[in-house]
């Protein structure tokens, strides 16, 4: 199996708050399917499978030994003739060294690009969040926005009702102009509120295709089904400390933070001296003192002569230069390892707000759509019912009639809006605190290939 397979497995299937009921929820089927064929996530997890590559590579990858041929002490003068008249030993060298860092050096290298791999599985989790939201958004929208449309396009034909009215009230003097007037700018004000939603439909519909080529997002059952999971994932009881430790913002920032640290010990290696072990055997060979034919001097080079040599030790870089200005390099990551630990602090700091300015907002939805249902919509639609009967026996004029009807419309649109900003800010809450995909980032398992 690929390893993109083998990552999508891991993160769909190993999350710990997974419950059986969230996974027979059809939204969540859905929303899984969408995920994994996205290509945002699938380019994701292909940079995943790059950085664990590199990451084996690192760990275990030694310096590679260098082999060197030398020709040694071959007698020639200035003009490149051999000297025929001297007795010279020469020969051919063979030498292997191989490089060694110091000690730790390329563990600490490997465990920085570990890090890495994690700072990229939480970038992938960020995005399921991200994409995730992004997709509930979109549905709510469309589905609450459609409710809106429909209930201004009903509020529009009872308007044409009044409007006809009031005009035959005016044109036989039993009425006057300004409820003709008013009936015709409501009418108008209605009709650019109509198209603001047609368009925002339009919208909802062109967005959704970078999401998928289905049209699952205009049935009913799927936007059921979202609510249902919506009430699954939240728990408004939690601590604030949880909440804040499993953001993937905040483990990101701890990584970074972890990273600069790294860096500062490795940077301090170049403090220390690396070696160079080497072996070295030297064949040696010798000339005549008189050569008289060419042949003679072939068959020279290839006689062996007097005792063949081996050398071998150690070599070690001195960190002379570099040692003298390390600090200020080691100072340089210092600040940066100081400032990663600043912004740790400024995102907890930030996740703490966000997280409690959410929790208040949602509360604050939840007390005014329970004051909506149960109290303003209901007498809203009462006062139309009673002023409708008045009017129709003449107990009150047409104006008041309208407002009452403009308000149990007004009541009932507002009801709408509120709850569709409930859910989205349920949305950005689970999104901001790791829960849409429910998943502990503390609780990571390294992936097995």
């Amino acid at each position: 199996m690929k390893i993109y397979k083998i990552i999508l497995l891991f993160f769909y299937y190993h999350y710990v708050l997974y419950s059986n009921t969230i996974n027979e929820n059809t939204f969540w089927k859905q929303l899984k399917t969408i995920i994994e064929e996205h290509p945002k996530i699938q380019s994701q997890v292909l940079q995943i499978g790059s950085k664990i590559e590199s990451y084996h590579y690192t760990k275990s990858t030694y310096p590679d030994p260098k082999f060197g041929i030398m020709w040694k002490d071959y007698p020639y003068n200035k003009h490149l003739k051999f000297k025929m008249d001297k007795t010279e030993m020469s020969g051919i060298e063979y030498s292997i060294t191989q490089p060694i860092p110091t000690p730790g050096k390329l563990n600490l290298m490997a465990k920085i690009v570990q890090k890495e791999i994690d700072i990229e599985r939480l970038n992938l989790a960020m995005l399921y969040n991200q994409i995730s939201k992004d997709i509930i958004n979109l549905i709510i929208n469309f589905h609450y926005d459609s409710e809106i449309l429909r209930l201004s396009k009903e509020f529009k034909n009872k308007l044409i009702l009044f409007k006809e009215s009031s005009k035959i009230r005016y044109s036989t003097s039993s009425g006057n102009f300004a409820e003709y007037a008013q009936a015709i700018l409501v009418e108008k004000k209605l009709e650019e509120e109509i198209l603001i939603y047609e368009n925002l439909i339009q919208i909802y519909e062109h967005k959704w295709k970078y999401y998928s080529n289905s049209s699952l997002y205009k049935d009913q059952e799927i936007i059921d089904s979202l609510r249902e999971y919506i009430k699954l994932l939240y728990n408004p009881n939690q601590s604030i400390e949880n909440e804040i430790q499993n953001s993937v913002y905040l483990n990101l920032a701890n990584v970074f933070t972890k990273i600069e640290k790294e860096k500062i010990k490795l940077q301090g290696f170049e403090s220390y001296p690396d070696f160079d072990l080497f072996f070295a055997y030297t064949q040696k060979k010798k000339f005549k003192n008189f050569i008289t034919s060419e042949e003679e001097l072939r068959n020279s080079l290839k006689s062996n002569s007097g005792e063949n040599l081996m050398s071998f030790g150690v070599m070690f870089r001195l960190p002379l230069w570099s040692g003298i200005s390390n600090q200020k390099k080691i100072n340089s990551l210092e600040f940066l390892y100081k400032k990663e630990k600043e912004n740790v602090k400024e995102i907890q700091l930030m996740l703490n707000s966000k997280i409690q300015e959410l929790k208040l907002t949602i509360q604050t939805y939840e007390k005014n759509i329970e004051i909506t249902q149960k109290n303003l919509l209901p007498y809203a639609e009462l006062s139309y019912q009673s002023a409708l009967q008045n009017y129709t026996v003449g107990k009150i004029d047409f104006e008041n009639l309208f407002m009452f009807l403009k308000n149990w419309f007004e009541i009932q649109r507002d009801l709408i809006i509120q709850k569709k900003e409930y859910e989205n800010k349920i949305i950005e809450y689970l999104e901001i605190t790791n829960q849409i995909l429910p998943e502990i980032p503390n609780s990571y398992q390294r992936i097995k290939e």
